[in-house]
C-alpha cells in the first residue's frame, strides 16, 4: 500500500467517526508520522484545528495505524503513542488479548521490501529524524 491510498483510508476512518455525530473532526496532515511498516494519522476537532485553543479539541480521538499491508488499527490514548506501536511492533496488535504471546518477528510483514527498522530515506513523507521520531516532512 502507498501512502495515497493510506491516507483514503485514514480519511473514510475519519468520515464513519464524523457519520457518529458530537463535534466533527478532520484529519492533521502535518502530525502524520511515517515508520518502515505504515503510518499513523492524528485527527482533532475542526475548531481547534482552525483556533489552535485546547479548550475546543476532543479528547480519546487515539490515532489510527494504517499498515502498509492494508490493515487499520484505532490505537489508543490510555497509554503513550510509542507503547502501543512497541505493542504492535512485538505482537502485530496495539492491543493483544490477555495472555496472549509475543510473536516474535510480528507477522505483520513488510510489504515496502524494506527489512524490519528500515526506512527509506528519500521518502519525502518522512520525518527528519528517522521514522517516529517527531513531524513528518511534507515538502
Amino acid at each position: 500500500m502507498e501512502f495515497d491510498e493510506a491516507l483514503k483510508t485514514a480519511e473514510e476512518f475519519i468520515a464513519a467517526v464524523n457519520g457518529e455525530g458530537g463535534e466533527p473532526v478532520a484529519l492533521m496532515p502535518d502530525q502524520t508520522r511515517i515508520l518502515p511498516y505504515g503510518w499513523v494519522f492524528f485527527y482533532q476537532s475542526k475548531r481547534f484545528i482552525a483556533s489552535g485553543d485546547p479548550r475546543d479539541g476532543v479528547a480519546g480521538n487515539a490515532p489510527l495505524l494504517v499498515t502498509r499491508t492494508g490493515e487499520s488499527h484505532v490505537l489508543g490514548t490510555a497509554r503513550s503513542l510509542d507503547d502501543y506501536l512497541r505493542e504492535f511492533e512485538r505482537s502485530g496488535s496495539p492491543h493483544p488479548l490477555p495472555g496472549r504471546r509475543s510473536v516474535s518477528g510480528a507477522d505483520h510483514g513488510l510489504a515496502s521490501g524494506l527489512a524490519e527498522g528500515e526506512y527509506d530515506p528519500d521518502d519525502p513523507r518522512r520525518d527528519r529524524d528517522g521514522p517516529g521520531r517527531g513531524q513528518v516532512d511534507h515538502r
